[in-house]
């Protein structure tokens, strides 16, 4: 339990947006499998639901036995400005790390063993204490020269080269340093539309000078619920679009827009390819390497 005592003494919380998805709560599905099935449900973390006023009801029903606590946001925010409420609140009450964490998403932790050097078998998951050494390691490697922290989705991760990848693209589970983001004035709502506020965020912080961490000794699969919920009750092909040129148009000199027609809609619709490594400067290693990654994580007394 030394890397949970460890995590518990750590200033953070752990926010999930979620909308219309009471369903997954209540069968302990998608995100919440990890926190809420027994027996790991006796051991609790700073975990907070934030939901829409019309559904705070629904959500207290499914949640009144457990330990996650709920915060009520008005229904006319959007995504953006719901990710954005997270990171105030946090801040609002002192917090020096958040959390930003999709309500269904699969996590991985990787095994050389495998020829997909990643597994998701949750008996075997829970039992290596994966959720806790996610956390930590993400808060030790968080600071002000990498004030983002994250995994790699897994479908691109299996020949991953580093360990330690500097400038990846991190979503559905973000870790920020809430004290550079506030020095630096960015905001999660800051680009003005919907949808890709963390892809915002990070270029924000990126063409400041900073640099972001992915730790590749886990990932995120983007498992989905196949039930209405969260951002595609609301995401349309115009809004993915409009948000798409929006990135383009604040960062044109590492965003391409392609076209796609594939996935949810059958319509085409605008997306963006972004060179994070482009930030680097001539000469720069694009990883931490491995035994200075783990150096740092030992130093913040990391147990392996």
């Amino acid at each position: 339990m030394r890397n949970y005592d460890n995590l518990m003494n750590q200033n953070f919380l752990i926010g999930i947006p979620t909308r219309a998805r009471m369903h997954l709560i209540h069968k302990k599905m998608g995100t919440w499998k990890y926190f809420l099935r027994e027996p790991w449900n006796r051991v609790p973390y700073p975990l907070y639901a934030f939901v829409r006023e019309s559904e705070a009801d629904e959500y207290g029903e499914v949640l009144q036995d457990t330990y996650v606590k709920i915060i009520v946001v008005p229904d006319s925010l959007n995504i953006a400005q719901k990710r954005n409420e997270i990171y105030e609140y946090a801040a609002n009450i002192g917090k020096t790390h958040v959390f930003i964490l999709n309500d269904d998403v699969e996590l991985f932790f990787r095994k050389e063993s495998l020829s997909s050097k990643y597994t998701s078998k949750f008996d075997e998951l829970m039992e290596s204490d994966t959720v806790t050494k996610m956390l930590l390691e993400s808060i030790l490697l968080c600071g002000e020269q990498y004030p983002i922290t994250g995994f790699p989705l897994k479908q691109a991760s299996n020949n991953a080269k580093y360990m330690f990848e500097k400038n990846k693209q991190i979503i559905h589970l973000q870790c920020y340093h809430i004290s550079t983001l506030k020095k630096e004035k960015i905001t999660h709502c800051g680009m003005g539309v919907t949808g890709m506020s963390d892809r915002w965020v990070q270029l924000s912080l990126l063409c400041r000078g900073y640099r972001t961490i992915t730790n590749c000794r886990y990932a995120i699969g983007d498992a989905g619920t196949g039930q209405p919920g969260g951002c595609t009750v609301v995401r349309t092909p115009a809004l993915v679009t409009e948000a798409a040129e929006a990135v383009k148009r604040n960062f044109p000199d590492v965003v391409e827009l392609k076209i796609k027609d594939n996935g949810k809609w059958d319509i085409p619709r605008k997306d963006c390819t972004i060179y994070l490594k482009k930030y680097l400067k001539e000469g720069e290693a694009p990883s931490i390497p491995f035994s200075e990654g783990l150096e740092m994580l030992k130093k913040g007394g990391m147990e392996f």
